[in-house]
């Protein structure tokens, strides 16, 4: 029977993957823990999730005023698709739950300034290995028989007023891939 691993692929969705006795699986992932809570061999924690990811607007107008308003990495008008793009620093979070949790090791120091969360799942075994090593939740190893993502669904844009980054969601759609033109406000 495969074991089932779920991770969070380039644009912050949820992706599974089934991985067989015989395989082997490694992966660093962009997540960052800042909370977990262990009871009766379940670990609960919560994470955020950076990455960068495009916006679609049609209208010249917002999307110049886009760019004023959230803080941009590149983009620019596309004339002939009158449409333009903005690819820009987004984040996201929710809680991952590890179910049947077994030899849990914490440090309550980080091991270095690198942040880690590694999902490892070695050949001949049905266990997934994590660790995960950052300034707030220290460094962390264990083992445990699944994994499952709930992530907020909420996007996080860095709005350049507030100079913080701030949910989104009411604005974006297709998975923060295109504005809501008729939300977005002049």
């Amino acid at each position: 029977m495969p074991l089932i691993l779920k991770i969070v692929s380039f644009d912050a969705e949820i992706e599974t993957f089934r991985v067989g006795f015989f395989s082997n699986y490694q992966k660093a992932e962009n997540i960052y823990i800042y909370w977990y809570d262990l009871k009766n061999n379940i670990l609960i924690a919560g994470y955020t999730c950076e990455f960068n990811s495009s916006v679609w607007i049609f209208d010249k107008e917002k999307h110049e005023k886009f760019a004023q308003v959230y803080t941009v990495l590149a983009g620019g008008w596309h004339g002939i698709d009158s449409r333009g793009r903005w690819k820009m620093f987004k984040k996201t979070d929710g809680e991952i739950i590890f179910e049947d949790v077994l030899n849990f090791n914490q440090d309550e120091y980080s091991k270095s300034i690198e942040t880690i969360f590694t999902i490892i799942k070695h050949r001949f075994s049905t266990l997934i290995r994590i660790e995960i090593n950052n300034e707030t939740a220290g460094h962390l190893t264990f083992a445990c028989k699944k994994n499952t993502f709930n992530p907020s669904n909420k996007i996080y844009l860095h709005h350049r007023e507030e100079n913080k980054f701030i949910n989104a969601v009411d604005i974006l759609q297709f998975n923060g891939l295109g504005l809501i033109e008729s939300n977005f406000k002049l």
